[in-house]
């Protein structure tokens, strides 16, 4: 069975193995539930409170939404990954430069105007060299997601079909939670709750529990240049098929 779920950037989930958060489709199988799009997936273990600083040290993507998107790439439809390398001097400086670029010279520095300044903020000598990758994706609808200056790590890693049980599936056959929850200033997930239940409060719950245990964020910063707080909500529509 082939396992198909809409972005909560707006996008399909599913399509050649790239993956982004939102929408689920569960089978009803006497064979358990078989998913497509879990092929091939390097998950994490489940963490508790993961960072920032952990996320870079496992080699996890950043994910800009799309009000980070540079206007030139933006009009051209440009997508791709940009690769750069954070770098921290003696006197803690740090300094990015791009190590494999992306098919925009326009995305390919943007990667570091966004990602240098929270980093930064983030506490001294808390990363000192990380090579980061940047995925550039453009989604096909509207978002269902508000990140708050933030920048997800990895968002097609905190939900697949496989995760849920059977016996959480939606009883009416579909179903939308939608969540919020808190970026602490370390870029791990906090505070999450339902704010639109699904119909089936475990299925709700298990999706505060899966974000919060492998959601991490860059924290977005202030006027001062520190890292603060940020409110993001995100939701994911469920649907059972036979």
């Amino acid at each position: 069975m082939m396992v198909r779920r809409r972005s909560a950037f707006g996008g399909i989930l599913v399509k050649e193995g790239v993956r982004t958060p939102c929408c689920v489709r569960l089978a009803r199988s006497s064979e358990g539930l078989h998913s497509l799009s879990s092929r091939g997936t390097n998950m994490l273990p489940m963490l508790s409170l993961l960072t920032a600083s952990a996320a870079l040290a496992h080699g996890m993507t950043l994910w800009p939404p799309l009000e980070m998107y540079p206007a030139s790439a933006l009009a051209k439809r440009l997508q791709g990954q940009t690769v750069v390398r954070i770098v921290s001097d003696a006197d803690a400086t740090k300094t990015c430069t791009i190590s494999s670029n992306s098919p925009s010279s326009d995305l390919d520095a943007a990667a570091c105007a966004i990602i240098l300044p929270k980093i930064n903020a983030m506490a001294v000598g808390s990363v000192k060299s990380a090579k980061v990758k940047v995925r550039w994706y453009i989604p096909t609808g509207a978002s269902s997601s508000t990140f708050d200056g933030a920048i997800p790590f990895d968002p097609p890693s905190w939900i697949t079909p496989d995760d849920i049980p059977h016996e959480n599936y939606p009883s009416r056959g579909t179903g939308r939670t939608e969540i919020g929850f808190d970026v602490a200033i370390d870029g791990s997930v906090t505070a999450c709750g339902v704010t639109a239940s699904s119909g089936t409060p475990e299925l709700d719950q298990r999706l505060c529990t899966l974000i919060s245990e492998r959601g991490a964020f860059l924290p977005p910063i202030d006027a001062s240049g520190s890292a603060r707080v940020a409110h993001a909500t995100t939701a994911v529509t469920w649907f059972t098929t036979p």
